[in-house]
């Protein structure tokens, strides 16, 4: 639920990103594969932490990026402490960018580490999507609009779903 209601990322590309899907095979066929960066860098993330000694996420979350290290190097380059994490930090903001414009949710997608690791407690989630199966004519309108590309009713507690509700409506 927090992905679908709550986070600033989430929010940010809602406001920024494309209201239509690419549907062509090929883009299917990356957005499908493309999937598993995220389970990558969250399991990268506790190593890199202890390596570095840093708090390995909150160095390369893209809102950190965008309110803090971004505004200080505009506006006072002599006051920002470069990181180990400096150039993955770059690189993590470009990819929230470009993933923003190329796919709804695209950072949500394939590279947000808290939603791979939230992702296996939809199946126990308090709020769970219902679908009626006598009244749903599978006309694919819910599948069309969902934002995480779900195929709903098929697969109402799929670890990719962030309960926006979309569906629902």
């Amino acid at each position: 639920v927090f992905c679908g209601w709550a986070c600033p990322i989430g929010f940010l590309q809602d406001i920024i990103g494309i209201k239509k899907q690419v549907k062509s095979p090929l883009a299917q066929k990356i957005d499908r594969h493309g999937r598993w960066l995220k389970w990558i860098i969250l399991a990268a993330i506790a190593p890199a932490s202890y390596l570095t000694g840093l708090l390995a996420f909150t160095e390369i979350c893209p809102i950190g990026g965008l309110t803090a290290t971004l505004p200080t190097l505009a506006l006072d380059p002599g006051a920002y402490v470069y990181s180990a994490f400096f150039y993955p930090k770059m690189l993590f903001l470009i990819g929230f960018f470009v993933l923003t414009v190329l796919l709804i949710r695209g950072w949500c997608r394939h590279l947000c580490p808290i939603g791979a690791m939230m992702a296996p407690f939809n199946r126990f989630s308090f709020l769970q999507l219902h679908v009626d199966h006598e009244n749903c004519i599978h006309c694919g309108k819910c599948a069309e609009i969902c934002p995480m590309d779900v195929d709903m009713p098929e697969h109402p507690t799929s670890p990719e779903c962030i309960r926006c509700g979309r569906c629902v409506q």
